[in-house]
C-alpha cells in the first residue's frame, strides 16, 4: 500500500485571464506535467493500492479576482465564484484527477492556510463532482489524517497561518456565516499580491528567502520599499478593532519574521506525542527528508513557480549593494510512503523529471 503526496501547487485563475491578457499572479504552470505524473504513477503501481494526497494550498483563491478586484469576501458565494475560475483556468489539472479516480484510486484534499475555502460544503460538492462524478466517495476533504503509522497534514501550525478546525466559521447576527481566515491569508491579499504585481519574484523565492529582494530595493527601488511599508500598515490597522488585536498581530508578525516558527519543531512534537513512524508536511515550500531517531519527517516542497539567487552569485551577499542574479528553479517533488501491517515501512522524497518519462 502506498501514499503519494504533493503539496502547495497554488492554482489560480490560469496563465491567461478571460480577455486573453497575461495573469501575473498565477503560480502553477505544470498542468500537463501533473497529468503525466499521475499516468506514470498509475502504470508503475497498477497492481497496488495508491492514495493521492493533495496536502494543502492546492488552490490559491487569494490570487483570484472577485468582481474584477483582488479581494476575498469570506462568504460561501465568493468561494464558489473563485473555485469556478480556478477550475476553468486549469482544465488539464482537473482532467488528470478525474483520470485518477476513474482508475478507482482515491484523492484526499487537505485544507491549507491558502485554500481554507475547501471547508465550504458547496465548494466540496463542486470539487467532488468535477474530480469524480460517478464515485464522489473517492474524494475526501480533510484537515489531517493518520494512515498506517504516518501523520499527514499541511503543516500550517505556526502562529501566523494556523487554522482552528473546530472554529472555521463565525455566524453573524444576520445569520450569515463567514469563514475565519488565518492572518497570513489577509496579509497575502493586502500586501503580497500588490507587491507581486510590482515585482514577479515576490513570494516566489525558494525557501521564502526574500531578504535579497528588499535589500536590493533599498539600493535601487524605493518605490517597492514604500509600497511594502504602506501596504503592510494599511492591512495592519484595517485588521484591528482594539489595541489587544494590534498587540497580538505585531507579536505574531515579529515571531514569524524575526524569531522564526519552525514547522519542523511541530513535526518532532507530533512524532513524540503520537508515537508514530512518520510525519509528512508541506507549507514551507522547501522539500526535505530527515531521519529523527528511527522516525521520519518529510516535507513535500512545492510545484509552484520558484526562483533562486544563482549559486555562483552567492559572493554578492558580501558586496550587498550589487544587483543579485536570479534564475527560475521549479522542483516537482513529492513524498512516497510505503505501508504494511499498520506501520510505515518506507518514506522517500522524490523528484519528478517530466522529460525523462520515468519516476
Amino acid at each position: 500500500m502506498y501514499q503519494i503526496t504533493v503539496s502547495d501547487l497554488h492554482l489560480g485563475e490560469g496563465i491567461l485571464y478571460e480577455d486573453g491578457s497575461l495573469n501575473p499572479l498565477e503560480d502553477f504552470f505544470h498542468d500537463k506535467n501533473f497529468y503525466k505524473f499521475l499516468r506514470l504513477i498509475d502504470q508503475k503501481y497498477k497492481s497496488f493500492f495508491v492514495c493521492l494526497n493533495l496536502l494543502g494550498d492546492i488552490f490559491d483563491p487569494a490570487q483570484v479576482r472577485y468582481e474584477n478586484k483582488l479581494i476575498d469576501p469570506p462568504h460561501e458565494e465568493a468561494a464558489i465564484t473563485k473555485i469556478k475560475k480556478i477550475i476553468k483556468g486549469h482544465p488539464i489539472f482537473f482532467e488528470s484527477l478525474e483520470f485518477w479516480t476513474k482508475k478507482d484510486r482515491p484523492v484526499h484534499l487537505f485544507m491549507g492556510n491558502h485554500d481554507v475555502i475547501l471547508a465550504w460544503p458547496k465548494v466540496q460538492k463542486m470539487i467532488k463532482k468535477i474530480i469524480s462524478p460517478l464515485r464522489p466517495n473517492l474524494v475526501e476533504i480533510l484537515f489531517d489524517k493518520i494512515y498506517k503509522g504516518t501523520y499527514f497534514a499541511h503543516g500550517n501550525l505556526d502562529l501566523f497561518s494556523r487554522l482552528n478546525k473546530d472554529n472555521l466559521f463565525t455566524e453573524l447576527p444576520n445569520k450569515i456565516k463567514i469563514i475565519n481566515l488565518p492572518r497570513d491569508y489577509v496579509f497575502q491579499i493586502g500586501v503580497v499580491n500588490p507587491l507581486k504585481l510590482f515585482n514577479k519574484y515576490v513570494s516566489r523565492m525558494a525557501m521564502h528567502r526574500h531578504a535579497v529582494l528588499f535589500r536590493d530595493a533599498i539600493f535601487r527601488n524605493w518605490k517597492m520599499v514604500f509600497l511594502a511599508s504602506s501596504s503592510w500598515l494599511r492591512v495592519l490597522f484595517k485588521s484591528v478593532s482594539d489595541f489587544k488585536d494590534l498587540g497580538s498581530i505585531l507579536f505574531t508578525t515579529f515571531w514569524n519574521v524575526v524569531m522564526g516558527d519552525s514547522v519542523e519543531k511541530y513535526a518532532i512534537k507530533i512524532l513524540k506525542e503520537k508515537k508514530i513512524d512518520a510525519v509528512v508536511f508541506g507549507h514551507t515550500h522547501g522539500s526535505l527528508i530527515k531521519k529523527i531517531n528511527k522516525q521520519w519527517y518529510a516535507n513535500t516542497g512545492t510545484w509552484a513557480m520558484r526562483f533562486r539567487v544563482k549559486p555562483e552569485e552567492i559572493w554578492r551577499k558580501i558586496l550587498f549593494f550589487m544587483k543579485p542574479k536570479i534564475e527560475r528553479q521549479d522542483k516537482l517533488t513529492y513524498v512516497l510512503t510505503k505501508h504494511r501491517d499498520e506501520r510505515t515501512t518506507e518514506v522517500e522524497l522524490k523528484e519528478f523529471f517530466p522529460n525523462s518519462g520515468v519516476l
